[in-house]
């Protein structure tokens, strides 16, 4: 694991690398307006940069274990981080004060190993994903959990929200499973789309051979990008 990297996409270069993390980053997201990076690093803090100087301007300490999951909110006031401990806790989503930095609340009962953080629903709700096939939802200003969604068979290693926040795009895998878990549940590599308020299965979309690691909406929410451990990227229609 190395420091995070940020990229020109238009060519490709490397514009800089975000360097002083201990045991390296293990996520990264960019503000709604691109101004800030978060990342989430082995060494169990959470740091905020400028990705235009690679100055880093706060940092989160708090975690008990790797942090492999952040997301800003949607008015860029408050930062959703978990940790990918694999026994279960209660301390593995937080919630943060990005401007006064300080922890507002933790989430959720006997967590495990979280993969993804979202905020969906414009912000009104906090969502996150577990290698447990779990899919958590909160009310982030009570802390109040509003729904637990057994989402498929395989683990769940990535999530997305769509730009409407009223969707999300999640990723499975059994690539890990033993053979009498592959037996009993079967392969699971499937992209899926799931109301965030109920659970429901919205759509299935399947063709990956290997774990689902990634996963993104195009800015229209009409289509959707997943990546594999297949070594394929894959394009979706999502319709509607």
């Amino acid at each position: 694991m190395g420091p995070a990297v940020v990229w020109d996409t238009a060519t490709g270069t490397e514009l800089r690398r975000l360097h002083g993390q201990e045991q390296g980053c293990l996520a990264a997201a960019f503000s709604p307006e691109g101004r800030l990076v978060a990342t989430g690093c082995g060494d169990r803090t959470v740091r905020c940069w400028d990705p235009s100087t690679g100055q880093e301007l706060r940092r989160f300490p708090g975690h008990t274990f790797d942090v492999t999951a952040v997301a800003f909110s949607p008015d860029r006031r408050q930062l959703l981080t978990g940790s990918g401990q694999s026994e279960f806790g209660a301390d593995q989503v937080r919630l943060w004060d990005l401007d006064g930095g300080r922890e507002l609340r933790r989430f959720g009962e006997r967590l495990f190993a979280v993969t993804a953080v979202g905020f969906a629903v414009r912000g009104g709700l906090a969502v996150a994903t577990t290698m447990d096939n779990l899919l958590h939802v909160w009310d982030p200003v009570t802390g109040a959990e509003t729904g637990r969604f057994e989402i498929g068979a395989g683990n769940l290693r990535c999530l997305a929200v769509s730009p409407d926040g009223r969707r999300l795009l999640t990723g499975s895998g059994t690539d890990y499973y033993d053979a009498d878990l592959l037996a009993t549940l079967g392969v699971d590599n499937r992209v899926r789309l799931v109301d965030p308020g109920d659970g429901r299965e919205l759509a299935r979309y399947e063709g990956h051979t290997g774990n689902v690691n990634a996963v993104a909406f195009t800015p229209d929410g009409r289509r959707a990008v997943s990546a594999g451990a297949d070594r394929t990227i894959r394009l979706w229609e999502l319709g509607g």
